[in-house]
Order: structure tokens, then C-alpha cells, then sequence
């Protein structure tokens, strides 16, 4: 008996519109998938759920008039990692749909390093086909040996509970944007510095171990005792 006006679940635009139903005695429904970490505009007083141990304590001790929930998850919701440091790597650069002239040069750039025979395209849902010279990718996950390079994708949330391997690139303009729980600036996975990020894909067995080790560590946050 109530339309739906409009869904968004991360920006925010979300509380907002939030306020707005329950002003003029509207309804909201909230997909999502289960949190990797909380987003900061989840409801207008619901309950943040959380993975992660620290941030949990973070919020919590922070953030003292909203409520918080520890999830406990079974540890084989995370897939082991999928990749063979025997087999040559397939790079897919996964698209942003803002500030696309950086992310041509960006692209470009990656291209002409000499990173692997060629990258593949994994577009945004919301973008069409840009870059006419590239492979574009239908089915990412069907995909073997992958890793992917992105700017702040969300996609890192599920590539990370899938076990395959990303490395994210933040330039000065972007610094500011929050990467996540799997994927800040500090983490071995996220780069400000176009030429270490070269460089590390290259050498891409010690990357590969780099990500399973922090990735590791990670894990056992998130699944608490």
C-alpha cells in the first residue's frame, strides 16, 4: 500500500530522505547486503550491525546515542583466496563514475607500464562503455587469476569476502574519501603513490602474499572469538 520513492543506501541523500518519510508517515524498506563495516547513514535510530571488533568498540565508545550490534559470523562466509601465483595474472580495472578524465590518464598510465598483456574492463553499473580499446568484463567473478584495480569502489567489499585480490589507487584529490574497512589509506591494498602501486603489481607473487597475510589479519577481527 506505499510507493516507493526512492532507495539509496549510501550517500547522503539517505537520511534525509529517511526524515522526509517519516514525516509525511511513509515507509521504508533497506536492502543490503550483510555489513563489512557500518555505513554512516543507515536509518534515522536503527541499529548499526557491525563485523568488525574494532570498529564496534570505535563506534560505540563514540557515538554514544545510537545503538550498535556485534554480528558473529560463521568464517566460512569468506572464501578462501582465488589466485595461483603459478599461473599469469588477469588485471581488471574497475571503472568510477566521476572525475573521468583522471581516470582515463589513470588507466592509460597502468596500460603503457607494462603491468600484464592487457587489462580488462569491469564498467560501473551506472556507466556505458568508455574506453574502446579495452576488453570489457561481463562476468567478473566468473573470471579467473583476476586482480583488480580500482579508485574507492564499494566492489572491494565483496572481492574481499570472495578472496580475490584488488588494489585500490587514491590520488591527492580523493584522500579524503572514506575507503572502508577493507580498504584505507594506511592498508597494504590502497595506494596514493601511482608509481609504488606500479610497482607492487608487477612484483605480483609478493603482492599476492602481502594481501593474504593483511587480509588474514583482518579476518580475525571481524570473526572476534
Amino acid at each position: 500500500n506505499n510507493k516507493i520513492l526512492s532507495f539509496e543506501q549510501v550517500s547522503s541523500s539517505a537520511e534525509l530522505e529517511k526524515k522526509f518519510f517519516s514525516k509525511n508517515d511513509l515507509f521504508h524498506i533497506q536492502f543490503g547486503i550483510v555489513p563489512y563495516y557500518p555505513y554512516p547513514t543507515i536509518g534515522v535510530g536503527s541499529t548499526f550491525v557491525i563485523r568488525s571488533s574494532n570498529v564496534f568498540k570505535s563506534y560505540s565508545d563514540n557515538l554514544i546515542d545510537r545503538s550498535f550490534e556485534k554480528l558473529k559470523v560463521d568464517k566460512d562466509l569468506f572464501c578462501n583466496i582465488q589466485y595461483q601465483l603459478q599461473k599469469p595474472p588477469c588485471y581488471v580495472f574497475a571503472t568510477q563514475p566521476y572525475r573521468k578524465k583522471q581516470e582515463g590518464e589513470l588507466l592509460q598510465t597502468l596500460s603503457k607500464a607494462g603491468i600484464g598483456r592487457n587489462i580488462w574492463i569491469k564498467y560501473h553499473p551506472r556507466e556505458l562503455e568508455l574506453y574502446s580499446n579495452f576488453s570489457t568484463v561481463e562476468n567478473l567473478f566468473s573470471m579467473e587469476n583476476i586482480l583488480v584495480i580500482t579508485r574507492t569502489s564499494s566492489l572491494v567489499v565483496e572481492l574481499f569476502a570472495r578472496g580475490i585480490p584488488y588494489a585500490c589507487y587514491i590520488d591527492d584529490k580523493d584522500l579524503d574519501l572514506d575507503q572502508g574497512e577493507v580498504s584505507k589509506i594506511d592498508d597494504p591494498v590502497t595506494f596514493a603513490n601511482l608509481d609504488e602501486l606500479i610497482v607492487s603489481i608487477k612484483n605480483i607473487n609478493d603482492y599476492i602474499d602481502s594481501f593474504k597475510e593483511w587480509r588474514n589479519v583482518k579476518l580475525k577481527d571481524y570473526l572476534g572469538d
